[in-house]
């Protein structure tokens, strides 16, 4: 997922990093779009014919909006990115939104834009009445959508995703790179930072900004010693496992559902110098002869919460006597107290909630 903001509410802190366009979340491999390039050079003919499908929706309440990617994922709808912009710009009732910590680098503050035009865009191999189908489901969880149906140049709505990629600042000492990133993270550029992640943007889910993603590198940060290895289990990217091997750990292990996940998670460990410490595994942890490791000193899952429940035996397993679990893609509430319920029944202990922007990273001792 990745977020990106325009305007500095304190400018003063060194944590802020500002855009238009708020991009809620990368699912789709653009490198199955035959225009995918980090290239300025101009396209083949037959690549610039090549269009994807792209659903707006005009007007959707910043609640709903947030619930869409989730609805959609849930519905079995995988291959798609959503972007977001304020549904009042260019009016006086335009709002800024911000992502920042203040000058102390106290706690995030977070806002969102009241009325969002959501745009959905869907892989080449999705037919529009499959799109008005999506629409159609998402009806039923939201209520009656304004929806305008197109099809794009598929180089152009790349352009949109790659664009909206920024610099994103974990902490004072902790920064997220993109490869492709604007002149607005000249700031960062000019500054060291003690960890340093480099992401190329647009290929699997997980890009930093997220506040799970945030969590569960915080959570990395506290509990990472130098012997350690480490699982990072639903990689996407690799940001975990880079980020911990980053900190210190001697090994991790990437293990993700998706193949195009595993292959970015690789790649993404090659530009960042850990490949030798890096092993990226296809499954869902399900399969009874799947290599994993054992023993391992920190497992990480940023999942939902599904997942995370029906996998707690595994992970636990997985997991050496006083090891660390790191939990998150659960929301704050119910979904944290039956986490905390299933993983103590698992014979965890010595919990601890983080959360932010409602979303939880749950920490426990295997015992």
């Amino acid at each position: 997922r990745c977020s990106a903001f325009r305007k500095a509410l304190a400018p003063s802190s060194p944590y802020s990093v500002f855009a238009r366009t708020h991009c809620r979340r990368i699912l789709s491999s653009l490198r199955s779009l035959p225009s995918f390039s980090f290239s300025s050079s101009s396209s083949s003919s037959s690549q610039e014919e090549t269009t994807v499908p792209r659903v707006t929706l005009n007007r959707v309440p910043k609640e709903e909006t947030e619930r869409i990617a989730e609805i959609l994922e849930e519905l079995g709808y995988t291959d798609f990115a959503q972007v977001n912009d304020d549904a009042l710009k260019g009016t006086d009732d335009e709002e800024e939104i911000f992502y920042s910590r203040d000058s102390k680098g106290n706690d995030w503050i977070h806002k969102k834009w009241s009325f969002n035009n959501v745009q959905l865009y869907f892989s080449k191999e999705v037919l529009v009445r499959d799109v008005r189908k999506a629409v159609k489901q998402l009806e039923t969880y939201l209520g009656p959508l304004n929806a305008v149906y197109d099809n794009v140049d598929a180089n152009n709505w790349q352009s949109v995703i790659l664009d909206s990629y920024k610099d994103i600042v974990v902490d004072d000492e902790f920064i997220i790179r993109c490869m492709k990133s604007s002149d607005e993270n000249q700031k960062q550029k000019n500054k060291t930072y003690k960890t340093e992640i480099v992401l190329t943007p647009g290929v699997a889910f997980g890009t930093g900004d997220h506040p799970t993603t945030l969590l569960c590198l915080q959570f990395l940060k506290r509990h990472i010693k130098a012997s350690d290895e480490v699982v990072d289990f639903g990689c996407g990217t690799g940001i975990l496992a880079i980020g911990a091997l980053k900190l210190g750990a001697a090994r991790a292990y990437g293990v993700d559902i998706d193949a195009i996940a595993v292959e970015s998670a690789k790649s993404n460990a090659l530009i960042n110098g850990v490949q030798d410490r890096f092993k990226a595994v296809l499954g869902d942890g399900m399969e009874p002869d799947a290599e994993e490791p054992k023993d391992v000193d920190v497992l990480v899952a940023n999942i939902l919460i599904t997942p995370n429940l029906e996998l707690s035996s595994k992970f636990v397993k997985m997991t050496r006597k006083g090891g660390k679990i790191g939990l998150s893609g659960i929301l704050a509430g119910k979904q944290a107290e039956e986490v905390i319920e299933k993983y103590s029944s698992e014979g965890c202990a010595e919990f601890e909630v983080y959360e932010k922007d409602e979303w939880v990273c749950i920490e426990c001792t295997v015992l």
